[in-house]
């Protein structure tokens, strides 16, 4: 895509491994455009720390924004010898946005941060998906698993929930995302129990094209073994589609309340499937779950998400 005048891509880094990187490059940047108040990504990126001593010498604000930090198992990291040393030196911070509930329980208590996290969240583009309309119950439906097929995201048992659920109703549709290491398996799972109604979304070219899909689906799956959250569930709920996702779905993921306004289910082909079927039969589930939230989720979009930060850095200042 094209950058606007004022992004620019860094050149060759000094270092760089798992996502962290070190350079200087943006340090010159800051000099230039010489903000009152930086915002960075990650406590855990050298480049970060540089910008974040750059402007504690010259009197700046700096806020962090920041998830969840977990395991590699998905567990709440505690205070590792490298978080005593991250809030060692982060000490003089002047503000932590934690984008989850989880992640402000997190900074706030098991990291030391106190009164300077602050509940944040990232902006959601949602203005196209607001306009779509209710979905009513039927038999042919159109399921979305819109995820990456990894094995956090757990796309074979979208696929063995949804074997369930067409063996009742043979209408029913699924549309999986194409990318991910697990697409092979997928096909061959497809393959072996002769799925109907199966397609990959490998069309997809633009990213403004993401809204017709799900204007085009019903219901979300998200059986995932662990996320901390996610924007296809806020993209669904602006679409007015019923939701099925698991309970290991933190973060937005608890918005969702069984019976309410979608299911948040245990990581169970059985239970999914069966979520799947009421939204196929129970009249009228599909589109009260569906206005119930579109609500929830209007104040979510990039304009409400820029007056929450503005409040949130007002007080800073």
């Amino acid at each position: 895509m094209d950058l606007p005048h004022y992004c620019h891509i860094a050149g060759p880094l000094l270092w760089k491994k798992n996502g962290r990187f070190l350079t200087g490059q943006h340090l010159k940047w800051l000099q230039i455009f010489n903000p009152d108040v930086v915002v960075m990504s990650g406590f855990s990126i050298p480049a970060n720390y540089l910008a974040y001593r750059w402007a504690k010498a010259r009197g700046k604000k700096v806020i962090v924004l920041t998830e969840f930090s977990r395991t590699a198992a998905g567990e709440m990291r505690g205070k590792t010898w490298e978080w005593q040393l991250l809030t060692r030196l982060y000490k003089h911070v002047d503000a932590v946005f934690a984008v989850t509930p989880e992640a402000v329980m997190q900074f706030r208590d098991v990291f030391g941060f106190g009164e300077k996290v602050k509940a944040a969240r990232y902006a959601t583009d949602l203005d196209d998906y607001l306009p779509h309309p209710l979905r009513q119950t039927g038999p042919d439906l159109t399921f979305l698993f819109a995820n990456r097929l990894t094995d956090s995201y757990n796309p074979l048992l979208a696929l063995k929930a949804f074997y369930q659920v067409q063996q009742e109703f043979p209408q029913a549709k699924l549309l999986l995302n194409g990318e991910g290491p697990l697409r092979a398996a997928c096909q061959e799972f497809i393959s072996q129990f002769q799925l109907k109604q199966v397609r990959f979304l490998d069309h997809l070219q633009h990213w403004n094209d993401l809204n017709i899909v799900y204007s085009q689906s019903d219901v979300l799956l998200l059986p995932a073994v662990f996320s901390a959250g996610n924007f296809t569930i806020y993209e669904a709920m602006a679409s007015g589609m019923g939701l099925v996702i698991s309970e290991q779905v933190r973060g937005n993921g608890e918005v969702i309340v069984n019976n309410e306004n979608g299911f948040r289910l245990p990581v169970e082909e059985h239970e999914m499937a069966r979520a799947m079927k009421r939204y196929l039969t129970d009249p009228g589930l599909l589109s009260a779950h569906g206005e119930k939230n579109k609500k929830l989720v209007a104040h979510l979009g990039p304009k409400g998400t820029a007056q929450l930060y503005y409040q949130l850095i007002q007080t800073l200042l």
